[in-house]
C-alpha cells in the first residue's frame, strides 16, 4: 500500500530546486476552491510531517460513515483547501498558512465542503457547478452539525454563505438542510449520511417511463458487460466509471413501476455537442455548448462555405436504463430543454436502499441515445427522428464501446 502511494506521488510531481518543494503537474480545469474564485496560477507541493490535518480528514470521513478515502491529501500553496479531479484521480490540496490561521470551525467547514465533492464523486466541471456546490454545502452543514457547531455561530463565522447575489443558489438553505439531516439522523437510530433520507429524493427524481420516443437503443449483455456485478450499486459504479473516463457529467434518476414506486434507475448524461460522425467534439471549449461555434470574419474557404451551408450543432445525451420492466417508446417527442433538465434533477449517487439490492436475473441494462440539431440560422433546436446514427455507432465513436462485447 505504502509503495503504491509512493510511486503515484512521484509520478505526479516534477522535482524543482529542492527536495522539499515540488511543482504540481496537475490539470486544474476541474477543481473547487473553498469560498474563492481566483485560483493561484502555479501550485507547488511541500513535504509535511503534520498529523493534525490527516486526523481532521479522518474524523470527517468517520462522521460521514465513510470507510475509505477516495482522494490523495497534498500540502500545497493553495489559498485554503482545494478539491481537484485530474485524469479521473482525486486530490485534496491544503494550505499550511490557512491551517495555522483558521479556527476550528473554519477548518471543519473548508475541509468538509471539499471532501463532500470527492465523496459525492463530483465532476467539478463548470457545467454542473451549481448542483455540485449545493451538495457540497449540504454535506458541510451535516458535518458541522454533527460536530456540534451551532448554526448561529456558522452564520457569524461564514457571512458570505448567507449573502446570496443575483444568479446564485441559496447557500444558506443548503447548509440548513445539512443541519436538518444531521438532526434527523440522530433521532432515527443514527442513520448513516447517505441512507434512507435519500430515498425520498430519489422517488421524486423520476426519469419519464416508458421513455419518450425517437431514441436509438442497444441492449447490453449482462453476462459479458456486467458479469462481476452482484448489486445494483455495482452496476451503477460500472456505468459511472465508464462515463467518468470520457469526461461525461452524469446523474441518477429513478425508474418508476406501474404503481409509481422506484423499481430501477436511469443514468443520464449532460447534453453534449458532438461531431456529425459521432465522435466527441474536437474543440473542448464547445463540447458542452448548445450552439454551433461562431465563425470568424476572415475570408477563409471555411467561412465562405459557411455562408452557403450554415453550420449546425449536433447534440446528444445518453440514458442507461437498469430495469426489470419491458417497455416501448411512449408519448410525445421530448423537447431539448426538457431532456437537458434530466441531469439537473438527478442525484449524484444511488441511495443505499437501492444500491444494496441484488442485481438479479430479471434486470436488463439498455443504452438509449437522444439526438438534437440546432441550425446556425435560427438556433431553434429540433429532435432527430429518426436518429442519424444508431446507438452502437455513438458508443464506438465515443469509445464507450467496452460495453459492446
Amino acid at each position: 500500500m505504502h509503495l503504491r502511494f509512493t510511486l503515484a506521488f512521484c509520478s505526479l510531481f516534477l522535482i524543482q530546486h529542492s527536495e522539499a518543494q515540488q511543482l504540481l503537474r496537475l490539470n486544474l480545469d476541474k477543481r473547487c476552491i473553498f469560498n474563492k474564485e481566483n485560483p493561484d496560477e502555479e501550485l507547488y507541493a511541500f513535504r509535511t510531517e503534520a498529523q493534525d490535518v490527516p486526523m481532521l480528514v479522518a474524523d470527517i470521513l468517520r462522521t460521514a460513515g465513510e470507510d475509505t478515502q477516495n482522494f490523495t491529501l497534498v500540502q500545497s500553496n493553495v489559498d485554503n483547501v482545494t478539491a481537484v479531479v485530474n485524469d479521473n484521480v482525486r486530490y485534496l490540496l491544503w494550505s499550511p498558512d490557512f491551517w495555522e490561521t483558521a479556527d476550528t470551525l473554519l477548518r471543519y467547514a473548508a475541509f468538509a465542503h471539499e471532501i463532500g465533492h470527492h465523496l459525492a464523486k463530483h465532476s467539478l466541471t463548470p457545467a454542473l457547478k451549481q448542483i455540485e456546490e449545493q451538495e457540497a454545502d449540504f454535506f458541510m452543514g451535516y458535518i458541522l452539525s454533527m460536530k456540534n457547531f451551532p448554526f448561529r455561530q456558522v452564520q457569524k463565522r461564514l457571512p458570505d454563505f448567507f449573502t446570496k447575489s443575483s444568479g446564485e443558489y441559496d447557500r444558506a438553505s443548503a447548509l440548513s438542510a445539512g443541519y436538518d439531516r444531521a438532526r434527523k439522523s440522530l433521532e432515527v437510530s443514527a442513520l448513516a449520511f447517505e441512507n434512507d433520507p435519500d430515498w425520498n429524493r430519489f422517488q421524486k427524481a423520476e426519469f419519464p417511463f416508458p421513455p419518450p420516443p425517437c431514441f436509438q437503443f442497444v441492449a447490453l449483455s449482462r453476462k459479458e458487460s456486467f458479469a462481476a456485478c452482484r448489486t445494483l450499486g455495482d452496476v451503477a459504479n460500472s456505468i459511472g466509471q465508464a462515463f467518468g473516463q470520457k469526461g461525461y457529467p452524469y446523474r441518477f434518476l429513478s425508474v418508476p413501476n406501474e404503481t409509481g414506486k422506484p423499481e430501477g434507475f436511469a443514468v443520464v448524461t449532460q447534453l453534449e455537442q458532438y461531431e456529425v460522425d459521432g465522435h466527441i467534439f474536437r474543440d473542448p471549449a464547445y463540447r458542452w455548448q448548445e450552439l454551433p461555434p461562431a465563425q470568424t470574419f476572415s475570408l477563409t474557404l471555411d467561412y465562405l462555405k459557411s455562408l452557403v451551408f450554415p453550420r449546425k450543432a449536433y447534440l446528444r445525451l445518453f440514458v442507461v436504463l437498469v430495469t426489470q420492466q419491458s417497455y416501448a417508446a411512449s408519448g410525445e417527442q421530448v423537447p431539448k430543454d426538457i431532456a437537458k433538465s434530466w441531469v439537473s434533477r438527478g442525484l449524484n449517487r444511488l441511495p443505499q436502499t437501492v444500491a444494496q439490492k441484488p442485481f438479479s436475473e430479471g434486470y436488463s441494462v439498455d443504452v438509449l441515445v437522444y439526438e438534437f440539431e440546432v441550425p446556425e440560422t435560427n438556433h431553434r433546436p429540433t429532435q432527430h427522428c429518426p436518429c442519424h446514427l444508431d446507438a452502437r455507432a455513438h458508443l464506438r465513436a465515443t469509445r464507450l464501446d467496452a460495453w459492446l462485447k
